[in-house]
């Protein structure tokens, strides 16, 4: 429980993140079982897959938004940053779509 423990420890931040990441979760694009989800992997990347994992082997490196590509269609979009500033674009790799934020 957050009102139980130290004020800044890594376990309030982890509880308070997430329970902001239960409201709104993302649903996954490929098998619509499953929500996309935050991992790390065995060497302390992050990245986003389903929750539906091994059944389902989604996976995207950036951060989803929960907003369909109006070019192809596919059910999320990612968020990206650059030196050009941030930018939403379609995962799929034949598809082109980005947009500036």
């Amino acid at each position: 429980e957050i009102s139980a423990c130290l004020v800044g420890s890594e376990m309030c931040i982890r509880d308070r993140h997430d329970q902001e990441e239960a409201g709104h979760e993302i649903p996954c694009p490929i098998c619509k079982k499953g929500h996309v989800e935050h991992r790390t992997s065995r060497f302390g990347k992050t990245f986003y897959a389903c929750s539906g994992y091994p059944k389902c082997k989604f996976l995207v490196n950036y951060p989803p938004v929960n907003e369909a590509c109006p070019d192809c269609g596919f059910g999320i979009l990612v968020e990206r940053k650059g030196a050009a500033g941030g930018r939403v674009e379609c995962p799929q790799k034949q598809c082109k779509y980005k947009r500036a934020i």
